[in-house]
């Protein structure tokens, strides 16, 4: 029996997903070094508290020893990390966001890019130009090493503004007739077990 399923990488979610990207591209070039520090320091809470939670389980469990152990090994490594991130605030943090935007950027614009390939007419140019400007981006950011944070903002708007793009003009042509179908059509079987 043949299923088939539609892969549209620009549907209605894609609106929310590149606003928010700018939202966070602007917040990065305007008041960078605040903003990276605050939410560092959030998440190490976070993950002191999820250490703390995993403490107080081994007291409704009290079997479980490994509870305390990662619950200790949690709240540890976020007050560690908490420590230097307050006092020892430094290029390392800036080079981890560098490299790790630089690496969403590029699975981003390799799964554009092959998703193109099954894309049919006008679209498949659309999905192959947008990759290949957000792989750019992703490449450009990941070999320019003496970069500030607020530098990192201008790609995240730059990716923000090739996504939104992409979604006006996936959208465009597909409501104009041009493109018969916005969307990856794959046949997929559906295994049955023998009865």
């Amino acid at each position: 029996m043949n299923k088939k399923f539609a892969i549209n990488t620009y549907n209605y979610n894609s609106i929310i997903s590149p606003i928010l990207f700018l939202i966070l591209g602007i917040i990065f070039l305007t008041n960078p070094l605040r903003i990276v520090k605050i939410s560092l320091l959030v998440f190490c809470l976070v993950v002191f508290l999820l250490g703390l939670l995993k403490n107080l389980l081994y007291y409704k469990k009290p079997d479980d020893k490994k509870d305390v152990v990662y619950g200790t090994l949690y709240m540890t490594i976020s007050v560690i990390l908490a420590i230097v991130i307050y006092f020892a605030f430094d290029e390392v943090v800036v080079t981890l966001f560098r490299l790790g935007f630089a690496v969403f950027f590029a699975y981003t614009g390799i799964l554009r890019f092959i998703a193109a390939f099954k894309m049919k007419n006008k679209i498949k140019l659309l999905y192959v130009i947008s990759s290949l400007l957000i792989i750019l981006c992703a490449v450009v950011l990941a070999i320019l090493s003496d970069i500030k944070l607020g530098a990192i903002g201008i790609f995240i708007i730059l990716y923000a503004v090739i996504e939104l793009v992409g979604y006006i003009l996936n959208k465009y042509l597909s409501e104009s007739g041009n493109v018969q179908e916005a969307s990856v059509v794959k046949e997929k079987e559906e295994i049955v077990p023998a009865k």
